[in-house]
Parts: structure tokens; C-alpha cells; sequence
């Protein structure tokens, strides 16, 4: 968000520029690009900082490496499977991550058996 900004402001500063130099008709068109590309930064990075993302799509990804995870290092994969449950709970995401852990934790319980 804040590079956006950044990005944003290089721009105007570019446009200013632009009328103090011969051929300043190319520094104002790059300035008019560097601060579209600024303002398309700004809202990109918008949405996280503001916590509005899709939920669904970060429990997913959660999902594929805490699957990975599991191999490796169980235990990392139980806690993102209890992340997964704590973010979005009644998703089918969670229901997916409760089954994991079930099976995680009945793995567990059989090797000190």
C-alpha cells in the first residue's frame, strides 16, 4: 500500500518535471503511467491491510501447505490446521482441517501405544 503511494507521488513529481524540459511531453506521459500503476498498487494493497481478503482462499492455501507439512513436521501441521479452524470456522475448509487433525491426532496416539 504505502509503495503505491510511493508510486503515486514519483509521478506527480514526474509531470512537474515534465514542463521543465525540452521533450517534457515523454516525463509526463511516464509520470501519467507511474501514477495509474501507483494508484492500482494503493488498492491492491488495500484489501489486506484492511482485512478484507478472501477468507476461503487463505484457508485453502493453509490446507495445500499444512498437507505438506504433515509429512514433515506434524506438529506445525496441527497448528495450522487449528489456524484453519479458528479463521473460518463452518467453512468447508474447517470441516477439512477437523478431519486432519482427527487423523493427525489418531496417528499420534497410535505410535505412543
Amino acid at each position: 500500500m504505502t509503495q503505491g503511494v510511493g508510486w503515486f507521488f514519483g509521478g506527480i513529481g514526474l509531470i512537474c518535471l515534465s514542463g521543465l524540459v525540452p521533450l517534457g511531453f515523454i516525463l509526463f506521459f511516464a509520470g501519467f503511467v507511474v501514477i495509474v500503476f501507483g494508484l492500482i498498487e494503493f488498492f491492491i494493497g488495500l484489501a489486506p491491510a484492511t482485512g478484507r481478503t478472501n477468507r476461503n482462499k487463505q484457508a485453502q492455501h493453509l490446507l495445500r501447505v499444512a498437507a505438506q507439512l504433515e509429512v514433515t513436521d506434524p506438529a506445525r501441521a496441527v497448528a495450522v490446521y487449528q489456524e484453519i479452524v479458528r479463521i473460518v470456522p463452518g467453512d468447508p475448509a474447517s470441516d477439512d482441517a477437523r478431519r486432519r487433525l482427527q487423523k493427525l491426532n489418531a496417528r499420534g496416539n497410535e505410535g505412543t501405544s
